[in-house]
């Protein structure tokens, strides 16, 4: 039996003095003395099948892999006694357990969260929690378990690389003068959880109890700065109950939830039981194997146990990433290990009683979970699927009268809400299954409309300025695997990736969200420091002239449309059309929102760029003898027409051509779209407000792939980040706000209309301008702002409109009319001119004053 080390560290203070809210207490480490064993062995090689191509190993090495990530995956507690003479008046707790922390007070669990603390730039800055404690006289005992959760991923796959140690500071004040603070007097053990690795799973042994207890040490050289985490907690919101258990092998269970979630199984086993849980997006056999293979690179076609991977109705395996590359490894020849995950498995042993069992730290998307092990299935209310993401108040509730929009619209908040676990990240390598989320999805307007995103933008925004200070770093955005050629720029001119302040997202939102921030919320701060963070971006972007080629070209267009050659060559090596379009399209936006803020500074530096981007734009992509981007029969046109109006690539006038070109695409092409999932929702954001609203429904909800409405009836009710394979609609990526989610935009836009101004963010001002088609009898919408409460709700009978509004005290909305001239509709029964609340009229819209009106007019324009 072969024993592997860890060590650990953790800080504890009881009652700190005034002035200082940590007091004397010290941060302290400690090892626990895990055995690999036989358990331990099964679970590493079911997690690991086989390695990346081209990376072939020795038996040597692939040893050296499991050993280290085995020290690199063993979780610690520490545990400390006290004893207390009377009652506490009043006991709260701040905690900070890093990678992610479960703590107990006398065998009970302190909170409710899940997967704690929300992820910073560890180094530099971390976040803690508070809790208010009852404590009665006697002794008490903390234990705390630290896995090492997000610890241990490297930069390289645009997450940074710390320590292998868990971390964890904690400070409880009972307010008598007579601290409790961490110091080598804790003790460090472990407990049943014997691995727990973020990517992998869990291995939980219950026969094996918390022991082989040991001093802790003090722990040097950590010392991040601490913010109160006032991000709302990830926890386990909701319960889902399994649709459908099937047996496609003898005792393998599968277990179908109906829909697309994120979070963990939660699991009640009888006693003396030993079972793997694996989680999959999809079952074998449900589509072909060789567009998956192909996709996630995957070069195994068995199971451990021998079993075929295309054996009907057992999980599809999913491709976790290689990570060998996220682990600090021992010098090694060629090539360091780096290995395929199979998506997440938790192997799981009960005692002699039995067990409630639940993952406490890692999560996954999935929608079919396979326990192996069992020889029955377990009775109906032991599987369940805990839904686990930050537990965002909802604001916004919208009703369409059109079940196939409404449930598109519910898909596309859902997986934003499953898409929130306090990690302003994109998810690495190929895990885009809801593993975790990142701030690409505040561009979107309905993201803000449907719950309250600002304390998670606005937080992320302070992190990374923290981050910065404290790193000194001038530098303050690290980029996505999608935008490696500007990330390698940015480590090349400032040397150590890791000492770069942290902000990952995708750079071609750069432009959208940090204007929603001062727009929604007249978060004029948060706004600037986004603007401050990512100014850099372009610099590293635009510098040598043409963005690279994204390496997710999925994300543009499942037909690859958007890789137009520079003129003469026959498919570009490092460039494409899409990328460097999406780039001034972004840009231009940047610049917009600085010059709003009075950040003249920012917006110089960047807008040179912009120009040179255009030039080198129209030199590589414009033909001059047709003066086109796209020629008529291009596969890409639809797509690039979008994108040359959002980048404002082509003059005004000449917008409505390109739309009308774009509808008679969409007919030649069997009334099917050829965008991908980055401009599927700018394209139907254009169509609906420029004349097209009935195409961008009929292309919102139609049956057939690809739309929408057709992805959910692969998922079951969640929006997919890409369109997958024409055979296999959104394998790719099927729990993703990002992408796709953006194709419910334009109910917001164009059905509600409703938009805030940069005259009175925060919606001291506002515009409501429905678009209403005869195919929609009705539109509610009502949305907590920051001002207040605003409604608006009409119907329509095909001839005349019942439309209803609420404005909150100390608002304006511009009131535009879907038809007619204004002296055409009526407001509580009054004309416009004569209705108290009236504060302007103008040509094409007019001004009301906080109130409920309702307004009445006609389908049609009057004679």
């Amino acid at each position: 039996m072969k024993r592997i080390i860890t060590a650990g560290i953790v800080l504890l203070l009881l009652n700190s003095a005034p002035g200082d809210e940590w007091g004397d207490a010290q941060w302290i480490t400690g090892c626990a003395d895990i055995p690999r064993d036989a358990f331990v062995s099964s679970w590493e090689d079911s997690a690991f099948l086989n390695q990346l191509p081209n990376k072939q190993l020795s038996d040597e090495h692939r040893e050296l892999f499991k050993e280290r990530f085995a020290e690199a995956s063993v979780p610690v507690v520490f545990r400390k006694r006290f004893h207390l003479d009377r009652p506490a008046v009043s006991a709260q707790l701040k905690i900070c357990g890093l990678g992610y922390y479960q703590a107990e007070l006398d065998d009970k669990k302190i909170g409710n969260h899940a997967l704690a603390p929300n992820v910073t730039h560890y180094d530099t800055v971390a976040r803690y929690q508070e809790f208010d404690l009852d404590l009665a006289a006697g002794e008490h005992e903390f234990r705390i378990t630290v896995a090492p959760g997000r610890l241990n991923e490297a930069l390289g796959s645009h997450h940074s690389i710390y320590r292998q140690t868990p971390v964890l500071k904690l400070c409880l004040d009972i307010g008598d003068g007579s601290p409790v603070i961490s110091d080598p007097s804790w003790l460090v053990g472990s407990g049943p959880i014997r691995r727990a690795a973020f990517w992998v799973g869990e291995a939980y042994d219950a026969t094996r109890p918390t022991g082989n207890w040991r001093s802790a040490e003090v722990a040097a050289d950590f010392n991040p700065k601490l913010v109160s985490d006032s991000l709302p907690p990830q926890r386990a919101v909701r319960c889902l109950k399994p649709v459908a258990v099937n047996e496609p092998q003898p005792g393998v269970w599968v277990y179908d939830f109906g829909r697309m979630t994120v979070g963990k199984a939660r699991v009640k086993l009888p006693a003396n039981a030993e079972v793997s849980i694996r989680y999959s997006d999809l079952l074998a056999g449900d589509y072909p194997a060789k567009p998956l293979k192909a996709q996630t690179r995957v070069t195994f076609d068995k199971y451990p146990d021998g079993t075929d991977v295309d054996h009907p109705g057992m999980l599809r395996p999913k491709w976790r990433g290689s990570l060998g590359g996220r682990l600090r490894q021992k010098p090694a020849p060629g090539r360091g290990p780096w290995l395929m995950a199979w998506g997440f498995c938790d192997f799981v042993k009960s005692a002699d009683e039995p067990l409630d069992y639940h993952a406490s730290f890692d999560y996954t998307g999935f929608r079919y979970v396979e326990i192996t092990g069992l020889s029955e299935p377990l009775p109906e209310g032991a599987v369940e699927a805990l839904e686990i993401h930050n537990d965002l108040p909802m604001v916004g509730k919208l009703q369409v009268g059109n079940p196939k929009l409404q449930a598109v619209a519910d898909a596309a908040a859902l997986s934003i809400l499953l898409n929130t676990q306090g990690t302003y990240q994109d998810n690495p390598g190929a895990e885009r299954c809801g593993g975790n989320s990142n701030i690409s999805y505040l561009s979107y307007p309905h993201a803000w409309y449907a719950f309250d995103n600002h304390g998670m933008a606005s937080k992320a925004m302070e992190d990374a300025s923290v981050a910065r200070e404290a790193s000194g770093a001038p530098v303050t955005v690290t980029l996505t695997r999608r935008n490696i050629e500007p990330y390698k720029t940015m480590v090349k001119k400032n040397g150590s990736a890791q000492k770069l302040g942290y902000l990952t997202t995708d750079g071609f939102h750069y432009g959208m969200t940090p204007l929603n921030l001062y727009s929604f919320y007249g978060d004029r701060e948060s706004a600037e420091r986004y603007l401050d963070l990512c100014a850099f971006y372009f610099e590293c972007l635009l510098s040598d002239g043409l963005p690279r080629k994204r390496v997710a070209a999925d994300h543009m267009d499942f037909t690859a449309a958007y890789d137009l050659s520079p003129k003469g060559s026959p498919r570009p090596t490092d460039v494409d059309f899409g990328s460097s379009a999406m780039a001034l399209w972004q840009g231009k936006q940047f610049v917009k929102t600085a010059e709003l803020l009075g950040r003249d500074d920012l917006a110089q530096k960047v807008e040179p760029l912009l120009v040179h981007l255009r030039a080198e734009i129209d030199r590589q992509f414009l033909n001059p003898a047709t003066g086109l981007y796209a020629e008529e029969n291009s596969a890409s046109r639809m797509g690039i027409n979008t994108l040359l109006i959002c980048a404002e690539i082509v003059s005004e006038d000449q917008v409505q051509t390109l739309i009308d070109e774009m509808v008679e695409d969409i007919r030649k092409n069997n009334n099917h779209l050829t965008t991908g999932s980055r401009l599927t929702g700018p394209l139907l954001s254009l169509l609906a407000r420029n004349g097209y609203i009935d195409v961008a429904i009929e292309q919102t909800t139609r049956d057939t792939y690809p739309s929408p409405y057709a992805m959910l009836s692969v998922t079951g009710g969640t929006i997919a980040e890409v369109w997958g394979f024409p055979e296999m609609p959104a394998a790719a990526s099927l729990v993703q706000a990002e992408g796709l989610a953006a194709s419910a935009n334009w109910i917001y836009e164009a059905l509600v209309g409703i938009e805030p101004t940069v005259e009175g963010p925060g919606f001291k001002r506002f515009r409501l301008a429905p678009v209403i088609p005869f195919s929609i009898p009705s539109c509610s919408f009502s949305f907590a702002s920051p001002q207040g409460l605003i409604v608006s709700d009409w119907k329509q009978d095909g001839k005349q409109i019942a439309w209803n509004i609420s404005i909150p005290v100390g608002a304006v909305a511009e009131i535009h009319f879907p038809f007619g001239e204004v002296h055409d509709w009526t407001v509580n029964r009054t004309p416009v001119s004569q209705v108290t609340g009236v504060t302007d009229v103008c040509d094409d819209y007019v001004c009301f004053a906080s109130g409920h009106y309702e307004i009445e007019g006609c389908m049609a324009p009057a004679e």
